[in-house]
């Protein structure tokens, strides 16, 4: 990995340079440039033999027009047909062994098609050697070695946005990168100029959320997520994360017109009658939280965690009723409930050691003592 980067870092240094977007010297025949121009429109179109027919037809024409080759290649990778697709690329490199595309060719073949890492890293790296300092290349090298290398991934995105800091599409995927490994420290130095630079992109403001949040900037988020809602209006999903970000800033109601939105979309999301239970609970409507929650039970959760969330919430509903019971001096009602509470607190922990067994343990011992209290124990 280090020996690859000196490398990259010499390269750079001492390979001659060209411009993003820079047009090649060679410049086809008429007749071939047009066949070429609507092979491009069939492949843009999705009708890929269409492609491969004007495509080859150009090359006929003009056997030195490299992009007629490299377009038949695109096509036959589009259509899977990659024996077909490696023989024309290797044809490339043969016929052309100065020009990148071959090599650039064979690096997606290998490393994107056939899963084989190590010969579709070696393939870009032939490309850089060849073109130089080319930022597309880096990056579909970042892109994949991101399941196989991440440090080296890593580096790569940061060495594009150290050459050109608003490449929006690495600032976007270098996000995503960051995020898949959680790392949102990182990505949070790249959220206000993607946000900026990617105003319109819903996905990108989605993935933005995630970054907001964890790193506590829940208005940043929230202001995220409305965008995002304007673009999708029906999925319960962010309705329930909306509500979760109002949540922590203190907005209760709306928090809680989140989590019923997100019913009235999907009636029995079991997500969303949790989380609206737990709020109802918190806000002193005990009784109404711990129906919802008994209904998502009922609808049957199969995941332990939420089981065992369920069971506590129940658990805080109780927990809730003895103590306003305690308040108005009903210490019989008061007990009762604290037993029920308590009975819920327990079939939590029973689940095993989920994210609230320490919780429901704690109350257990709170619900023990305010009984204790209640019957003069000392």
């Amino acid at each position: 990995m280090v020996k690859i980067a000196i490398f990259l870092g010499i390269l750079f240094c001492v390979a001659p340079q060209k411009k993003e977007g820079e047009v090649r010297e060679y410049e086809p025949s008429k007749e071939a440039k047009a066949l070429y121009i609507k092979g491009l429109s069939y492949y843009h179109q999705g009708k890929f033999e269409e492609a491969i027919n004007n495509y080859k037809e150009a090359y006929k024409i003009d056997p030195n027009f490299i992009d007629a080759l490299v377009g038949i290649g695109n096509s036959y990778i589009a259509l899977k047909k990659y024996e077909q697709a490696e023989s024309v690329f290797t044809s490339i490199i043969k016929k052309f062994p100065d020009d990148s595309r071959g090599y650039e060719g064979l690096g997606f073949f290998y490393g994107f098609c056939k899963k084989d890492y190590e010969k579709g890293k070696y393939y870009y790296l032939k490309a850089l050697e060849k073109k130089g300092e080319d930022l597309g290349i880096i990056f579909n090298l970042a892109n994949l070695s991101e399941d196989y290398d991440k440090p080296f991934a890593d580096s790569l995105y940061r060495l594009i946005l150290s050459k050109n800091p608003n490449h929006v599409g690495t600032i976007k995927k270098y996000i995503s990168f960051l995020i898949k490994e959680k790392r949102y420290q990182d990505a949070f130095k790249y959220a206000f100029k993607a946000e900026t630079l990617l105003a319109e992109d819903y996905e990108l403001r989605m993935q933005l959320v995630q970054v907001f949040y964890n790193m506590k900037e829940y208005k940043k988020a929230l202001e995220n997520l409305d965008f995002v809602i304007s673009k999708i209006k029906d999925n319960p999903s962010l309705y329930i994360q909306r509500g979760d970000i109002n949540l922590n800033l203190g907005k209760y109601s709306d928090a809680l017109s989140d989590y019923s939105m997100a019913l009235k979309i999907e009636e029995n999301n079991i997500l969303a009658l949790l989380k609206k239970g737990d709020l109802l609970v918190r806000m002193g409507r005990a009784n109404e939280g711990i129906n919802l929650v008994q209904k998502a039970l009922n609808t049957g959760i199969t995941e332990i965690e939420l089981k065992s969330y369920a069971y506590a919430i129940i658990g805080d509903g109780y927990k809730k009723i003895a103590e306003d019971f305690s308040q108005k001096g009903e210490k019989n009602k008061a007990i009762n409930n604290y037993k029920i509470a308590i009975s819920y607190y327990e079939k939590s922990k029973s689940l095993g050691k989920t994210a609230y067994y320490s919780y429901s343990d704690a109350n257990i011992k709170i619900c023990e003592e305010k009984i204790r209290k209640l019957l003069g124990i000392k």
